[in-house]
């Protein structure tokens, strides 16, 4: 199900020396730490608690589709906008667009797709009730 007017959280990065490649831009993996970092900061208070852990649960990531569109150099200002794009019976996907700050350019964009799995059936299980309102942030 498409979420019809999604919690939008931004997270401000300047590039730094140490996130760059060879090529003196951000290198993709270091794009991937960059796009954790948001998602960690939109959920902010949700996993820090240990709930998961305490209910024998964890977060996956299950799909990352990212779709590079320009490089970022050494102390470029950016923003990531990360929100809940769509919550599906047992998966949800958080849509990120990383963009420069002073253009407004996508820089990139990514789609990445979560589950739920009980530790102990080692399965996937329905966002429902309280955990479903955690994730699109009704609590």
């Amino acid at each position: 199900m498409e979420i019809e007017s999604p919690t939008k959280s931004f997270t401000e990065i300047t590039v730094r020396g140490y996130i760059l490649d060879l090529y003196g831009q951000v290198s993709n993996a270091k794009f991937m730490e960059l796009l954790e970092e948001a998602r960690w900061n939109h959920f902010h208070g949700l996993f820090e608690s240990g709930m998961f852990l305490e209910l024998g649960l964890a977060l996956l990531l299950v799909k990352a589709n990212v779709n590079y569109k320009m490089p970022a150099r050494l102390g470029d200002v950016m923003d990531i906008e990360t929100y809940l794009a769509r919550m599906g019976e047992k998966s949800f996907t958080l849509k990120q667009t990383i963009y420069m700050r002073n253009t407004s350019e996508a820089v990139l964009e990514a789609e990445m797709t979560y589950v739920v799995k009980d530790l102990e059936k080692e399965r996937a299980i329905p966002l429902v009730g309280r955990m479903r309102d955690m994730i699109e942030r009704r609590e």
